[in-house]
């Protein structure tokens, strides 16, 4: 029952229809499945700001690749991207 509460909750389907499903009257039941899965989402968002954040790592990397070597072909651009940057002082 347990996985299935959780699985369920995980998927967005809310507390009350699965509480209708497995016969549960009142929230109280429910919420150690509710914190499980509040757990579950924090541990995940927080894997992913780690991810957004060595992305933004990344992309400014290359940005500053860009500024100092102009006009060059560079592997890590997905699309034809030709940058033109005049020399300083003119």
């Amino acid at each position: 029952m347990r996985t299935f509460v959780v699985n369920y909750l995980r998927l967005g389907i809310s507390a009350e229809v699965i509480m209708k499903w497995t016969g549960h009257s009142d929230f109280t039941a429910m919420r150690p499945y509710v914190a499980i899965v509040d757990e579950l989402k924090k541990e995940s968002m927080a894997k992913y700001n780690v991810l957004y954040e060595n992305e933004k790592k990344v992309v400014i990397l290359q940005l500053i690749i860009v500024r100092l070597l102009p006009n060059t072909v560079y592997p890590f651009c997905t699309h034809n991207i030709h940058i033109e940057v005049e020399p300083r002082g003119t």
